[in-house]
């Protein structure tokens, strides 16, 4: 008798628990997002510096997916890009992307760090940051399609949507231009 009320107790504490366990609610990046801005181990991209003549380039060094974690019952999922100055190894690139259409680019010059942030898809008005919308941008005798330009304190960026970074304008706190970042070639892993 005392097993059949051990078992039936521990039965109903059992429901009693999982009914009071709430799903966390895991908020995915975009697909389309990740179909643009995935990039994986491999893709790479070279710039030509129009200030000092002197080619700089880029690799992906990793690329992480995981939950952040709000709250108890909300978790959004993230991506962290990391990408490497391969030329002199000061400078760098994160891309997160993370709550449905949200990327941020992060420029570590450096020793600074220069933010800059929209909204997918591509539009005007996407973030603070976005100042213009290009549907066709020639960038050294290359037509893009679908840029944005975004401003900085620092910084002037175009950014495309299938290869990212295209023109970056790096500015000194003289407001003079010190880098002008070209995209020569690259190769994106999706």
């Amino acid at each position: 008798m005392n097993k059949l009320i051990f078992a039936a107790a521990t039965f109903i504490a059992f429901i009693f628990y999982a009914s009071s366990c709430k799903k966390k609610n895991v908020t995915p990046v975009n697909s389309e997002v990740k179909a643009h801005y995935y990039y994986k181990p491999g893709s790479y991209w070279v710039y030509i510096d129009t200030v000092s003549g002197r080619y700089d380039s880029f690799s992906v060094e990793k690329a992480r997916d995981f939950t952040y974690e709000e709250s108890s019952i909300k978790s959004y999922e993230v991506i962290e890009i990391t990408i490497m100055d391969r030329t002199n190894g000061t400078n760098n690139l994160e891309v997160s992307l993370y709550d449905r259409r949200n990327i941020t680019f992060r420029f570590a010059i450096g020793v600074n760090v220069i933010p800059t942030g929209f909204t997918y898809p591509l539009y005007i008005g996407s973030s603070q940051f976005v100042k213009y919308f290009y549907s066709v941008k020639n960038i050294n005798g290359i037509n893009y399609n679908n840029v944005i330009n975004t401003f900085e304190n620092n910084g002037n960026f175009f950014i495309n949507d299938s290869v990212g970074l295209i023109r970056a304008d790096l500015f000194d706190s003289n407001n003079s231009v010190n880098i002008s970042w070209r995209l020569v070639r690259c190769k994106i892993v999706i």
